[in-house]
């Protein structure tokens, strides 16, 4: 319905409307940060929640490379959580309407700042940078997980450290046997490198069909 309103006004009026959303989804997101003191589980490092401050800075800065995480990691990411939801708490609760709402803006503005010509379409050379920034995030999310778990074990960025995904997929539930621990000083750590190939090139390969 966005998209056929605004699909003819000027390039002011639809770059302000995309501009709007962004906005809006970040607002709408940052409504969970009530204090300063932020414990570390909920620091915004799952995918969806950093594409609520990533999808922002790339429509008003105009940066094609950031775009192009948030064309194919951000909405294919938003789309498998909407096919694979966490609705332990119920298909009414406020919590995952909210969780619905929040990846919906997610996966549909980088679409609607294409299809309204704000951002450029993508392209096979927007793909590979896509990756090349996914690669990073991931095992940047990998660090993070098996680092900060020594201090709170409520952290699972991107879903690496529970066992969610494994009940979801059960192909994931074998893979996770496989592990390999160690320990430097007073920390341990403890990584999953046959679920995290998979889970890798999974990812890698939605974003193959998603362009």
């Amino acid at each position: 319905l966005i998209h056929l309103i605004f699909r003819n006004k000027n390039e002011n009026i639809r770059n302000s409307v995309i501009v709007f959303l962004a906005l809006a989804c970040f607002y709408q997101f940052n409504l969970n940060y009530t204090s300063i003191e932020i414990p570390l589980h909920n620091l915004p490092f799952h995918m969806c929640n950093l594409a609520t401050i990533l999808i922002p800075i790339s429509i008003i800065t105009k940066s094609k490379k950031l775009f192009s995480f948030n064309l194919y990691v951000n909405v294919v990411g938003a789309f498998i959580a909407i096919l694979l939801p966490d609705n332990s708490s119920g298909l009414i609760s406020y919590s995952f309407l909210k969780f619905a709402y929040e990846h919906t803006l997610v996966f549909a503005i980088p679409l609607l700042a294409v299809s309204l010509r704000v951002m450029p379409r993508g392209s096979f050379k927007q793909l590979l940078n896509g990756i090349a920034l996914f690669t990073v995030y991931f095992v940047l999310m990998i660090i993070l997980n098996t680092w900060l778990y020594n201090y709170d074990a409520g952290v699972n960025f991107f879903y690496l450290n529970d066992e969610f995904l494994a009940q979801m997929l059960p192909i994931f539930r074998i893979t996770r046997q496989v592990t390999f621990t160690f320990t430097i000083g007073s920390l341990s750590f403890k990584l999953y490198p046959v679920f995290y190939l998979l889970m890798y090139f999974g990812f890698i390969a939605f974003m193959f069909v998603a362009h």
